[in-house]
């Protein structure tokens, strides 16, 4: 079943026109799906739904959620260029697993539909060459697993305050800093300790002035390459 659902849903990334392909949907799209045709030209979803004899499970409703919302992400992108960046990694030998089967994995594994359409931001900034595949799969294995929100307002960041010491904080707080840097968004850091004369020495209690040393959270590599991709 595995099998047929990943294949189907490679050929869909590669050939399907997904200009038909709506948002995330209702338990009564699904429903019309099921009852009058709508959307099943594209390959995954006529399979699951062919797979699902009896009535359509809670199991399967949910992927199918994630799996309408990832394809709307991807509704503008030509199948041409969506074949030829599939079948680049396809075809190579650094890669073991069909892209086809490694994205069905992570949708599957995805919080709601709102991660996997995030996951699709990310592909579509890999097809469009923005970003390499390895890098999307590091940011795909983050993005399945996170509390969206906090994601959200990390993306509305300026790109100029992205260390964070907190005295000026922007919109996040100490424990969403604290959880991004848990997944390899932001990393701890320790300011550079510089010593400096007094301007006045004689009328200080101490000739020297010790600053920094403040510990900072800054955004990672992986972090920015986020940012900008989805962004």
């Amino acid at each position: 079943m595995t099998d047929n659902i990943s294949n189907s849903f490679e050929e869909t990334l590669k050939d399907s026109d997904l200009q038909s392909v709506g948002g995330n949907l209702s338990e009564l799209l699904i429903d019309s799906v099921m009852e009058d045709g709508v959307l099943k030209d594209i390959p995954v979803i006529s399979t699951i739904i062919g797979l699902s004899n009896v009535g359509i499970k809670i199991s399967d409703r949910i992927l199918l959620n994630k799996i309408i919302s990832f394809l709307f992400e991807l509704k503008n992108i030509p199948n041409s260029k969506r074949e030829e960046m599939v079948n680049k990694i396809d075809n190579s030998k650094k890669y073991k697993i069909k892209v086809g089967e490694k994205i069905l994995l992570i949708i599957e594994r995805c919080n709601d539909y709102e991660n996997s359409q995030y996951v699709a931001k990310l592909f579509s900034a890999y097809i469009m060459g923005k970003i390499n595949y390895a890098d999307f799969l590091r940011g795909a294995n983050i993005i399945q697993s996170l509390e969206i929100n906090d994601f959200k307002d990390f993306l509305k960041l300026d790109k100029n305050k992205f260390r964070y010491n907190f005295k000026n904080p922007d919109k996040l707080n100490y424990d969403d800093v604290k959880y991004l840097m848990h997944v390899g968004i932001f990393e701890s850091n320790t300011e550079e300790i510089s010593v400096r004369e007094q301007d006045d020495w004689k009328l200080a209690d101490q000739p020297y002035v010790v600053e920094g040393g403040e510990l900072t959270y800054d955004i990672t590599e992986l972090g920015k390459t986020l940012y900008d991709a989805i962004n």
